[in-house]
This record gives C-alpha cells, sequence and structure tokens, in this order.
C-alpha cells in the first residue's frame, strides 16, 4: 500500500483519526479485528489518538493513547479532534480505511466542503474488500476540522458513548444543521470497511434529550459522486 506523508489539504495540515478500543485480550475476534483496522490506519492516516490503556500491537510513532475509562463519551472524543492537526475522523476502532481518503480529503477541501461522512462497506473476515457491500444503513464515520470539531463539542449532551447507538444520528443532524449542502456523503468512494463480527458489548444506558440535532439525524442532502 502507499504510505501518505506529510501536508495535505488547503488547511496545509494532516489527516487523523480518534477512535477508543477496547482490550485486546477482550476476545481473539477483538483483537483480529481492531489490529486489521490498524494496520489499514497506518496508511490512511498521518496521526491516530485512541482513548484507551496503550496495546502494544497498536503503538507507532504516529500514535497516541490517552488512558480513560472504556467506552468515553463522544463529548471527550470530539474535544480530541477539535485539538488535533487537521481533518479529523471519529471512527470506530474495527473500520478498515482505505489509504485513498487522502485524495478524497484534499478533493473535498478544494470543492469546499465541510464534513464527510459515509456508510460502511461490510466485509466477511477472510474475503477480499472487493466482495465487500452495504447491508445497512450504518454511519459510524464522520470527518470535519478541528473547528467544527469545537463546535460539535459544545452542543452535543453527555450521554453519547463511542460503540453505542444514536451517537451519529446526532452528528448526522449537527452537520446537516451547521454544514447544509457543505456536508456530504462520500460512500461512493467506497474508503470505509466493517467487518461482520459478533460479541457486541453496550454497557451503557443511554438516555439523552431530544434536540435540534438529533431530530435532524438524517443522512446528508449531498453525495460526492
Amino acid at each position: 500500500m502507499a504510505t501518505h506523508t506529510g501536508r495535505r489539504g488547503e488547511d496545509g495540515g494532516v489527516i487523523c483519526a480518534v477512535s477508543s478500543f477496547r482490550p485486546l485480550s477482550d476476545s481473539a475476534e477483538i483483537a483480529t479485528n481492531t489490529v486489521r483496522a490498524k494496520e489499514s490506519w497506518e496508511d490512511a492516516f498521518d496521526q491516530i489518538i485512541y482513548f484507551g490503556k496503550a496495546e502494544p500491537e497498536l503503538e507507532s510513532a504516529k500514535t497516541t493513547f490517552i488512558e480513560s475509562e472504556q467506552f468515553p463519551t463522544i463529548k471527550t472524543m470530539m474535544a480530541a479532534a477539535a485539538l488535533a492537526d487537521g481533518w479529523t475522523c471519529l471512527i470506530n476502532s474495527d473500520i478498515v480505511v482505505s489509504y485513498f481518503l487522502g485524495p478524497v480529503v484534499e478533493e473535498c477541501q478544494r470543492k469546499k466542503i465541510e464534513a464527510i461522512t459515509s456508510m460502511r462497506y461490510e466485509f466477511e473476515p477472510g474475503d477480499s474488500l472487493d466482495r465487500a457491500r452495504v447491508v445497512d444503513s450504518g454511519y459510524d464515520f464522520f470527518m470535519s476540522s478541528p473547528a467544527m470539531w469545537a463546535g460539535a463539542a459544545k452542543q452535543i449532551p453527555d450521554g453519547y458513548r463511542i460503540g453505542h447507538n444514536r451517537w451519529d444520528n446526532f452528528c448526522l443532524g449537527y452537520f446537516r444543521v451547521v454544514c447544509k449542502k457543505r456536508f456530504v456523503d462520500v460512500t461512493s468512494r467506497k474508503l470505509i470497511f466493517h467487518p461482520h463480527h459478533g460479541d457486541r458489548f453496550q454497557p451503557h444506558h443511554i438516555d439523552v434529550p431530544k434536540d435540534k440535532y438529533l431530530e435532524a439525524g438524517i443522512p446528508p442532502l449531498y453525495r460526492l459522486r
């Protein structure tokens, strides 16, 4: 795979990922999915921020660990994204990312797009990513500038947590309201891949108030062709 290095995009920044992960010792499936995703991130991102205790298998020169509870709040992760050096995504730790993300970000910046999202292409472990398909309407990848994440962090209620439901609806609504037509779906570029798996664990009850962003939580009007 080609590796993106250096500065890119009109803002002169790099592209970053903010995520959180369950301990790799929890299960072999979690370890396999997380490590496979991280291998793709090494090619796709310039900076990687994980919330969680350092794991030797995930360490690299571009990776930073922030010790935290498991399943940190989305507000906390947005605040970290607001301090990054360039366009940054919130992403689940088992998502495989195409190294073509960098050129797509550059294209979006040239077109004055302010935020992007994508549905995920699901694949069976062991299968080629060429066989991956969109099988549901889930969005668990959102990317924007640090300034946009700073605004989102001020608005999102405390209750949302990574690895749980509904935070994607808030993000869809927030970017749709704030960015309007400059919030774009990039699913067509086939960048985001999710392994089919079991072992789902959501220990927190998510009870957040309805607000204008949650109520507006539907996919963007515009898509990158």
